[in-house]
């Protein structure tokens, strides 16, 4: 159970890896109306956590982190995932 739910969330993740969302305009307004629901739930579940990552170690060395670096951390976690996912589906076969 755990292994189709991982890779629906791997399924989930590489879609969202494929789209341009670094570009701003009306690219990224389009490519959001084109996702689901869950992707934009699981998209704001990750930018949450890695909002509170940051914010954990910003406490503690004393460095607030910007929006901006939040976000690009939140962007390369799902490009990453992208990668993970694509080495998994390798390793399967």
């Amino acid at each position: 159970m755990r292994l189709v739910t991982f890779h629906l969330w791997l399924q989930h993740i590489r879609k969202l890896s494929s789209l341009d969302l670094q570009t701003g305009g009306s690219k990224t307004k389009q490519a959001r109306q084109n996702m689901s629901t869950g992707e934009l739930m699981l998209k704001a579940a990750v930018h949450f956590t890695v909002g509170r990552l940051c914010q954990k170690v910003g406490e503690e060395h004393h460095r607030p982190f910007s929006r901006q670096i939040i976000a690009a951390l939140a962007e390369t976690t799902f490009r990453q995932c992208d990668i993970f996912a694509r080495d998994l589906e390798a390793f399967a076969r």
